[in-house]
């Protein structure tokens, strides 16, 4: 059965290889050598599970990876493409003189750079985009990218919603668009804690921030059952992304608990609520 799921995910793979390198050749054309930037073939940049990644692209837009991501990036005369296939990434783009489009494409939708840096995190079931500086503009649907010809901009089909920046946003797997609460300067160097290795835990429930750790390691972190007085109390704190054992010592100090850790044959780790203490009297 394992041996099936891996030919499947390797066929998987490859299909979506073969499209996006597709869909990211029709970008280039003959014209390419003139353009006044850049004009380089696709290239792929990975993130390892714990690493981050740093790098500045062909235009001179830079770009970091968080934990597990996984990016192809073109660049032509006619537009700056860059297609997240997995993880986090945040980007601050260069402006040019003559404007060509910098675009993110995703499997939830395409953000369109209007100002200067953004984040783009893909999910299993979402896209969420927040704006750290100037606008940006979000197409729902995974299909709304196109160009009518190679020596045609690269455009997006359907009409973007604009944002600007502090906006925090969602597209679901229906094509769905939530407007999340706004963000401060506080609320941005949150959602970019994982630049320096932390973890910022901001009112999210237990499973919420195992979740978020999980991100940044082999390990597994796994709840057992949790009653829903436990699960859906909110958390905060600030932690070292290698250390969960801090974040589980002030879960149960707030939620007045006691966890077990119980240890599989793979090495990942199921939690479950072995005490329940009263609350400490003031």
């Amino acid at each position: 059965m394992d041996s099936r799921r891996s030919i499947h995910r390797w066929l998987v793979q490859s299909v979506v290889l073969t499209l996006c390198t597709v869909a990211l050749s029709s970008l280039r054309s003959a014209a390419d050598t003139q353009a006044p930037m850049c004009s380089t073939p696709m290239v792929r940049y990975t993130s390892d599970v714990g690493e981050r990644f740093y790098t500045t692209l062909p235009d001179g837009s830079q770009i970091a990876l968080n934990s597990d991501t996984d990016v192809l990036v073109s660049c032509s005369r006619t537009g700056r493409l860059v297609r997240l296939l997995r993880g986090e990434a945040q980007i601050k783009v260069r402006h040019e003189r003559a404007s060509r489009p910098f675009l993110v494409w995703t499997d939830h939708g395409v953000v369109e750079d209007v100002g200067t840096g953004f984040i783009v995190r893909e999910k299993q079931d979402s896209m969420e985009v927040a704006v750290t500086e100037g606008t940006v503009r979000v197409y729902p649907g995974a299909n709304s990218l196109r160009q009518p010809s190679s020596n045609a901009p690269l455009t997006v089909d359907g009409v973007g919603a604009e944002f600007h920046k502090g906006a925090h946003v969602s597209v679901s797997a229906d094509g769905k668009l939530f407007v999340l609460p706004a963000l401060n300067n506080d609320g941005l160097n949150r959602l970019l804690a994982w630049r320096t290795g932390h973890i910022d835990v901001d009112h999210i429930p237990l499973a919420d921030a195992v979740a978020e750790f999980n991100r940044y390691s082999h390990r597994r972190y796994e709840l057992g059952r949790i009653p829903p007085q436990y699960a859906k109390h909110p958390l905060i704190g600030y932690f070292d992304e290698a250390r969960i054992d801090d974040l589980l010592v002030a879960a149960e100090k707030e939620l007045h608990i006691r966890l077990r850790k119980t240890e599989d044959a793979d090495g990942n780790i199921l939690l479950t609520i072995v005490e329940t203490r009263p609350p400490r009297s003031h």
